[in-house]
C-alpha cells in the first residue's frame, strides 16, 4: 500500500510540473513557475532569462534583491541549486534555488520542469515570429498603392490590403465575408463573365476590366492560388483604378482624330512616313496630288514616287542625324498617270514617348504651275517670242 502510495506521488508530481498551461506573456509563466518550485522543491530564488526575437533580454526574477544578482547565479553550481540552458542557447536559461539539497529525484523533476519550460518558450518562440512575420506582411501589402482582395473557394472575401478599402470607402473589416460584385457593382449580382470564377475553375490567371458602382474604371486580374497538391484553394485578385488612365487614353484618342481630321481636310499635303521611308500616314490632298485615292498610298515606299530618290533618302538621313528639320527643298513626284509633278517638300523629325526618332512627317506644296511659269520665263529671257529664234541676250551671254 505504502508503495502505491509513493508511485501515486511521484505520478501527481511528474503531472505537476509537465501540465503547464500556454502562458500570454513571460510574467504568467513566472508566476507558474514560483507557484509549482515553492511547492515542489521550497524554492527560495528563482530567476527565467527570456531572449526575445528582436535579440533582447529580459530577466524575471523571485527572491533576488536585483536582476545582477540573478544574472551572476546563472554560473552557479550547488547541492541546492538547479540551472538548465535552453537549446539554442538562444532562447534563455532557468536557475532554482532551494533551501536545501536536491535530490536525485527532485534533480529529474526540475529537469523535466525545465524541458517542459523549454518546449513553451520554444513554441511561443514560434508564434511570436510567425506573428511578427504576419505583420510584416500586412505592413507591406498596405503600404501598396495597388488593391489586393483574396476570395476563398466560395468567392467570399477573405482578406483586403487597406488601398482596396481605402479606394471603396469602406473599412477592411467589412469587406470580409462579402462577395465582390456587391462591391464593385452594388449588389447587382454576380459578373456574366466573372474572372474570379473563370480562375478557379481553369486555374489560370484572368482579366477585365469593369465600372464600378461609384462609376470607377477598375482592372481587375484575378490569379488562383494553389495548395501544395495543386487544387486551387482560392483567388488573389489585384485592382487597379485605370480610370485617370482611361480618359486621358480617350482624350489622346479624340485629339488624335481631331488631329487627323484637320489633316484630312488641309488643302496641302500632308505625309508621315517610317525611318524606312514607308508611308504611314497621308491625307487626301497626298493622294490626290499624285493622283491615288484616299489611303492608297499607305505602305508604299517614297522610294516608288519620286524621280531621284536618292536625293530624298538623303535629306531623310541628315534630318535623322542632326535632329534638325529641312524645308524648301525641290523634289519631282512621279504621278500615277499624268507624268511628274514638282512640289517643295519640308521633313520634320517624328518622336516616339522615348523621345527617340521614329520617322518623318511633313508638306509638300504644289509648285508644279510655278515651276513651268518660271521655265517659259527663262525660255523668253533667251529666245525671241515670234520666231523662237535665240535673242540678242543668248548671244551676249555666250560671247
Amino acid at each position: 500500500m505504502r508503495l502505491v502510495t509513493q508511485a501515486m506521488i511521484e505520478l501527481l508530481a511528474l503531472y505537476d510540473v509537465t501540465s503547464i498551461p500556454f502562458p500570454k506573456a513571460g510574467s504568467d509563466l513566472m508566476e507558474e513557475l514560483v507557484e509549482k518550485t515553492s511547492r515542489l522543491f521550497g524554492a527560495t530564488r528563482l530567476a527565467l532569462v527570456l531572449c526575445e526575437g528582436n535579440g533582447q533580454q529580459v530577466v524575471y526574477t523571485w527572491g533576488f534583491r536585483s536582476t545582477k544578482e540573478a544574472q551572476q547565479c546563472l554560473d552557479k553550481t550547488g547541492d541546492n541549486c538547479f540551472v538548465y540552458r535552453f537549446r539554442p542557447e538562444s532562447l534563455g536559461s532557468l536557475y532554482i534555488e532551494c533551501r536545501q539539497s536536491l535530490s536525485p529525484k527532485d534533480r529529474r523533476l526540475c529537469l523535466i520542469l525545465a524541458r517542459t519550460i523549454e518546449t513553451i518558450v520554444r513554441q511561443k518562440r514560434v508564434k511570436d515570429d510567425l506573428r511578427a512575420s504576419e505583420q510584416e506582411k500586412v505592413l507591406i501589402l498596405d503600404s501598396l498603392a495597388e488593391l489586393l482582395v483574396f476570395m476563398g473557394e466560395n468567392l467570399q472575401i477573405q482578406w483586403a490590403n487597406a488601398s482596396a478599402a481605402k479606394t471603396i470607402g469602406i473599412k477592411t473589416e467589412q469587406m470580409v465575408g462579402k462577395y465582390c460584385y456587391q462591391i464593385t457593382k452594388g449588389n447587382c449580382g454576380p459578373c456574366d463573365s466573372c474572372s474570379a470564377r473563370e480562375a478557379l475553375q481553369t486555374g489560370e490567371p484572368r482579366q477585365r476590366v469593369v465600372a464600378s458602382a461609384t462609376g470607377r474604371i477598375l482592372d481587375i486580374r484575378s490569379y488562383p492560388v494553389k495548395r501544395e497538391n495543386g487544387t486551387v484553394k482560392g483567388v488573389l485578385e489585384t485592382i487597379s483604378d485605370i480610370t485617370e488612365q482611361v480618359q486621358a487614353e480617350e482624350a489622346l484618342r479624340l485629339s488624335e482624330d481631331r488631329h487627323r481630321e484637320i489633316l484630312t481636310i488641309l488643302q496641302e499635303s500632308y505625309y508621315e512616313v517610317d525611318l524606312t521611308g514607308t508611308i504611314t500616314f497621308c491625307n487626301d490632298a497626298a493622294c490626290q496630288l499624285l493622283g491615288y485615292k484616299p489611303g492608297e498610298l499607305v505602305g508604299r515606299s517614297f522610294r516608288h514616287l519620286v524621280k531621284k530618290p536618292h536625293t530624298v533618302f538623303r535629306a531623310f538621313y541628315n534630318v535623322y542625324s542632326t535632329g534638325q528639320p529641312q524645308r524648301g527643298m525641290v523634289v519631282e513626284l512621279v504621278h500615277k498617270s499624268r507624268g511628274c509633278r514638282f512640289v517643295e517638300l519640308s521633313i520634320t523629325p517624328i518622336r516616339n514617348k522615348s523621345k527617340d526618332m521614329a520617322g518623318f512627317c511633313g508638306v509638300a506644296w504644289d509648285i508644279t504651275e510655278r515651276k513651268k511659269h518660271q521655265e517659259k520665263l527663262e525660255y523668253l529671257s533667251w529666245h525671241d517670242a515670234l520666231t523662237g529664234l535665240h535673242n540678242r541676250a543668248y548671244f551676249e551671254e555666250q560671247f
